[in-house]
């Protein structure tokens, strides 16, 4: 009886891992490229999900629900209002952090101009300046103070990755995304 010797890789095994690793070596860097999109894609889609669970809340509840957003700390609150009395602490549902969506996202506008056409004056405008920036969603669903959110990443200043979460009066919560060769115009409905 003879017996076989099974050790070892194959020529074939061997051309076909170093074919593999050379693949993941060469896509490396195309990936590494998009990772600043996919930070700022993930804070877009992370605030548009705030805004339309609060917005969910409201009409769950019968009652106020907003959500102060302050550019500067990057923070996004939202409060249960029964009582409408505007924001109070022991109203404090939930208190999130823009970093707990995108390590690197900001909130930034990449152009002068928003999806509307109406010049930027701030990265979050919500139907007021002051400080927190709010919008109050009423239990049939519509917002009081609706307005838009610009959002860009802090690392890549490319003018491509700005992103727009907007609040209708209806309560309807739109993302856009900024297209430098967009057609009717560079913003453009995203999702």
């Amino acid at each position: 009886m003879q017996w076989r010797n099974d050790q070892g890789f194959t020529l074939l095994e061997l051309i076909i891992t170093i074919a593999l690793v050379g693949l993941v070596i060469a896509a490396f860097p195309f990936v590494r490229g998009m990772l600043p999109e996919i930070q700022v894609n993930k804070a877009a889609r992370g605030l548009a999900e705030e805004l339309s669970e609060a917005r969910s809340m409201a009409v769950k509840y019968g009652s106020d629900v907003i959500v102060a957003i302050d550019p500067t700390l990057g923070t996004i609150k939202t409060y249960i209002d029964a009582d409408r009395d505007g924001i109070q602490v022991g109203d404090l549902a939930r208190s999130r952090s823009l970093a707990d969506f995108s390590a690197t996202a900001i909130f930034r506008p990449v152009t002068t101009t928003g999806p509307d056409g109406l010049p930027i004056s701030q990265p979050v405008k919500m139907g007021t300046t002051s400080s927190p920036i709010a919008v109050t969603f009423r239990a049939n669903g519509a917002a009081v103070n609706a307005g838009i959110a610009y959002l860009t990443d802090a690392t890549d200043h490319k003018v491509e990755l700005g992103r727009a979460v907007e609040v209708l009066t209806t309560g309807k919560v739109l993302m856009w995304r900024f297209d430098i060769n967009g057609t009717p115009g560079p913003w453009q409905k995203w999702i």
